[in-house]
């Protein structure tokens, strides 16, 4: 049975030559601009791994929310997160790489304090509304419900043959308001795709909701956090009609271009048309791999 990861679904949105590719021969899939700092994507996602871990078993930041949720101030509480989180977390890293001499790791970690700034204040606002449903000594662990989450499913497609789909998504929290649990993807870059990081949230809400067995729909939510903060939100309801109709298409898709060989009469994976081939990873490798191969067709 094929596997394909949900990664490799964004990539196919993407740029279905980009994700042939990768599928059969690795090598990097994403689209950043020429700007963006290499390495700090990985650094980030273990950071705030480790910041949410740090509030939810300290009693320090659960402290913070003993008021009741009418009398909690967002800049108040978001200025002693930060402070708490650099004493307890970020600081001794820093000072770890300090004494290791990892001058180009301090300059990156720097960077993502930048965005983790306002990842905080949005992380308190939620955890304010939420107050008014729970008490503050399990505020944090019902908010902050998983990081890291390993997921498998099988989808059936067009043609009736199966495709087992794996990913990891970042985090999932959860919104008393709402009433649901919400997907969260982080990036730390600015998204050349949104169609294509729609998919991938999406997937990761439908897989959610599939796997555990959950009663309640699951939203999604984009958090760009570098270069500067912006959420990308979107509801069960709106993916439903539209995205997740199309995404055992995509893979039947996926499952065709793969099977295309070099020096056949068949067309490869289609091309993209626009200004991402300028920024592409693979560009040369992609440009003299199809060029040779596709000369005679």
């Amino acid at each position: 049975m094929i596997t394909f990861s949900v990664t490799q679904v964004r990539v196919a949105f993407e740029c279905p030559r980009l994700f042939y590719l990768n599928y059969h021969f690795r090598g990097q899939t994403l689209f950043v601009p020429s700007a963006h700092i290499k390495g700090i994507g990985s650094l980030f996602h273990q950071l705030a791994e480790k910041l949410i871990d740090t509030a939810k078993h300290n009693s320090q930041f659960a402290i913070l929310f003993v008021p009741e949720s009418d009398k909690l101030d967002v800049e108040d509480i978001t200025a002693q997160f930060q402070q708490l989180f650099y004493q307890f977390v970020f600081f001794p890293i820093l000072q770890k790489e300090i004494q290791q001499n990892h001058s180009k790791l301090i300059h990156k970690y720097y960077q993502i304090w930048q965005g983790i700034i306002p990842l905080i204040r949005h992380w308190v606002t939620l955890l304010i509304k939420n107050r008014s449903f729970c008490k503050p000594d399990v505020l944090l662990k019902k908010t902050f419900t998983a990081e890291e989450i390993r997921l498998i499913h099988l989808f059936t497609l067009p043609k009736g043959n199966k495709i087992q789909l794996i990913g990891r998504l970042d985090s999932v929290i959860y919104d008393f308001p709402k009433r649901r649990y919400c997907v969260v993807e982080y990036k730390t870059y600015q998204p050349s795709d949104l169609a294509a990081q729609l998919a991938q949230v999406a997937l990761y809400s439908y897989m959610l909701k599939e796997t555990k067995n959950l009663s309640t729909p699951v939203n999604s939510s984009v958090h760009q956090v570098l270069p500067t903060f912006q959420e990308y939100y979107y509801p069960w309801e709106e993916l439903e009609n539209t995205v997740y109709q199309l995404i055992p298409h995509k893979l039947q898709q996926m499952q065709n271009w793969i099977t295309w060989k070099q020096n056949t009469s068949s067309p490869p994976p289609p091309a993209i048309k626009s200004n991402l081939c300028d920024i592409c990873p693979q560009q040369t490798t992609c440009q003299q791999f199809f060029e040779i191969s596709t000369d005679n067709w």
